[in-house]
This record gives structure tokens, sequence and C-alpha cells, in this order.
């Protein structure tokens, strides 16, 4: 296996590409979600924006805009969701600038692409009761869906012109052999998958990674689904591979490719987003163990805990919350990140302000490095980590609850613990 150490060359092959600042000064979040109702451009509303630049790293997923209307007179705005992420992440730049206090303040943003299947089968306008091609799907929790390149497409997620490339192109698309028409096969929500072990797909998707880099707003591509179809030929498997290697190789040391699995992170992914973050033993020892390996190789490893989804059980509340980033801090080491709420803003809880994604309760208060790796005391099964500020962290891997002992006084409720309470 090639380290990543090995893959980078010595300069940036993305010259504006900024690579997450980690600090322990407070708790070190990052952000993942999207807005699905903006203006004509795919940017973030002024309340929704405050909350997004208070991270050092953002992540679009891929409904950025896709409920866009004009500001004027509230129709419905077509956008490619290439385009909103690129505008949404100049947009967050530089409210991230104007927040700092000197105006030098930096963020790294990713769009969220998928390395696997490619989406489709949306409807435009979005209120349409009929037009052709197009059924109500009762697999699309009864949306209308547009079926005009896929037959069987139900998970309608975004519009991508890199998508609409592929679709019309069924060539470089993985084929059903047992299809007696031949037809593309299908993957989670009936979605075509590219077809990876031909190099002229895996080139595609490096060259769409590299056309938002190109921007200079885009920091670095997520790579969705980016483990393996358990049906994946080992053609596919290494032409998978391959493409998330060469990737991060064209980006640099500064960009950022994001898998989603531990055992892609150095190899051919630069960061991972582990969804399904949770308030236990695994999430310590995985995270210790990820800050071992890089302290050992050397290598920069960023890794986030994404709390809230798909362990999302609705009222988020904040003790949950704390549970699992007193987890995250007995395990985490630099480049490591805490990451809460869900993919989307249109969820009550998120209050038109992303409020679930920012937690005052625990975000934002003084952390500082920690002192030592956390000490484990078997008797209790309870581990325990100091901070330089003088916050302590203790959990509790029978019960998996965890406290922090903040070292100020009091601290804001959180949103959601005033919602929910």
């Amino acid at each position: 296996m090639l380290s990543l150490l090995a893959l980078l060359s010595p300069s940036s092959s993305c010259p504006t590409c900024i690579a997450p600042t980690h600090s322990w000064a407070t708790l070190p979040v990052s952000f993942h979600a999207s807005a699905i109702r903006t203006n004509e451009r795919g940017e973030f509303s002024a309340a929704q924006l405050a909350t997004v630049a208070r991270f050092p790293l953002v992540t679009l997923e891929k409904w950025q805009g896709s409920g866009a209307v004009h500001a004027a007179t509230g129709a419905p705005a077509f956008l490619w969701e290439e385009d909103a992420w690129v505008a949404a992440a100049r947009q967050v730049k530089a409210a991230r600038k104007a927040q700092s206090a000197d105006g030098a303040g930096e963020v790294s943003v990713v769009a969220w692409m998928d390395s696997t299947q490619v989406y489709t089968g949306w409807v435009f306008p979005p209120n349409l009761t009929a037009c052709a091609h197009c059924t109500v799907d009762p697999r699309a929790h009864g949306a209308l869906v547009n079926h005009t390149y896929n037959a069987d497409v139900y998970a309608v997620q975004g519009r991508s012109r890199a998508a609409e490339y592929m679709e019309r192109r069924p060539g470089l698309l993985v084929a059903n052999t047992s299809d007696p028409r031949g037809a593309p096969a299908t993957a989670w929500g009936g979605l075509h998958v590219y077809d990876f072990a031909q190099p002229a797909v895996q080139a595609l998707w490096r060259q769409n990674c590299l056309a938002l880099t190109a921007s200079g707003a885009i920091d670095g591509c997520g790579a969705d689904f980016s483990g393996h179809p358990k049906d994946a030929s080992d053609a596919w498997i290494a032409g998978h591979e391959a493409m998330l290697r060469d990737t991060t190789r064209a980006l640099g040391s500064e960009g950022l490719v994001v898998g989603k699995d531990w055992g892609e992170l150095g190899d051919y992914v630069s960061a991972i987003l582990h969804e399904g973050c949770t308030a236990s033993n695994d999430t310590i020892t995985s995270f210790r163990a990820l800050a071992q390996r890089a302290k050992a190789s050397g290598a920069r490893l960023v890794a986030q805990c994404h709390f809230g989804h798909p362990n999302i059980v609705v009222p988020l509340n904040a003790t949950a919350a704390e549970d699992t980033a007193a987890a995250f801090l007995c395990g985490a080491g630099a480049d490591h990140y805490y990451v809460t709420g869900p993919w989307r803003d249109d969820h009550a809880f998120d209050l038109g302000n992303f409020s679930s994604h920012w937690l005052p309760s625990i975000m934002g208060r003084p952390l500082g490095a920690p002192l030592a790796d956390a000490v484990y005391e078997a008797e209790g099964a309870v581990w325990s980590r100091a901070f330089a500020s003088g916050t302590k962290v203790t959990f509790d891997a029978r019960a998996n609850r965890g406290s922090i002992a903040w070292s100020d006084e009091g601290g804001a409720p959180s949103a959601l613990t005033a919602v929910h309470s």
C-alpha cells in the first residue's frame, strides 16, 4: 500500500487550494450540509452564513441550491449543483475573512461529489404535477421523478452536469449483463454506476473535481460511496482506487479528497468523513489509532466525526451530542474535527440558521491542546483526558456516556436544548 506522502508532489498542484487549519483553542469542528432553498446563485441566507462561516472546514452537500428561487420574484430558479457549490464557497470564504478579527481567516471548502453512483431524475420546475417520462414514485416519498435517462431511479439528489453527461453516454456506465436490453446496472436508489474499469471514466471524474478546484473557491472533492459495492469486479475496484489516488495526487498537499472509510485514509484519499460517529469506545479507539498512525508516518490525515446522521433521531439533543463529543475528544488528534447535524437544511430543528450544526454548549468554549493521550481506567471502564485550558473530559465506556467539565463558567445552552428540552 502506498503511503499518502509518496503520492503527493512537493508543491501543490492546486495553487488556490487551502488545507483546513486545525486548532485546539476550542472543540475542533467542521460543517457538512447544504441549503436547498437558496437565491438564484445558490448562496446561503444571511442567518445560515453566520453559522457556516464559523467553521474552518466546510463540506457542501449535493442539494445545495436544488430548491433555488429568484430573490426578486420567488419563482423557481434552475441551478446546476456545480455552480451552486462555487457560488456558496465564494460566499463562505468572504464571510470567514470578514468574521475574523484581522480579516485573514481562511476556510477549506469541499464539494461533496459521489464516487460511485450517478444522480439523475430531477424535475424542473419542482411544482409540476406531470411531465414527459415522469411518474409519481412511492420509493421517492411520493415525489415526481423524471425517468428520461434511468427507468429505475428514485433517489433524486441535486442536479449535476457531470451526471447528465454520463447518462447521455451509457457506454460509460456499468452494464447490467443480466438485462437483455443491455441497460446500465443500478445500485442504491436505482442509480446507475460509473464504470471505473474504464480509464476514460476515471479521467472524467478527476477532471470534474479539478474543474471545481480551478474556480479558486473549492479546495477539494468529497467521494461519497468511496467504499466498493459488494458485487464490484476486481477491475472496477482497481479503477476506482486509481481514480481517487490520482485525484489526491493531482490536488497536491493542500487539496482534499474526502472518503468515508478508515482504511482508505492515507492510501487513496487524504481525508474521511466518518458518518454515524457515536458515543462509544469504538470512536475513541478509532481516532486514537489514526492519531498514532499520522504521528508515526508524518502524514496529515484529516478525519471528521459526524454525529447526527445516519444516527439522527429527532429530537436531536445536546446531551447525546456532548456524549459523542466527549468520546471524540478522548481519541482525537491533530487534523480531527467534530461535526453535528443532518445533510440538509429542511429540518425543523435547524431554525433557518443551521442551529443543529453549531452547539454553544460544547462549541466555541475554551479547550486548549491535550496535555497527554487519554488514560483508561479498566476497573471502571472510564477514559479521561485533560486539556491546556483546564477543561477535562471523561467517558464511561460501559454506559456510553460522556462528560466535559469546561474551564469557563456556565456556557450558553444549545439551541437544540432550547427547542427540545
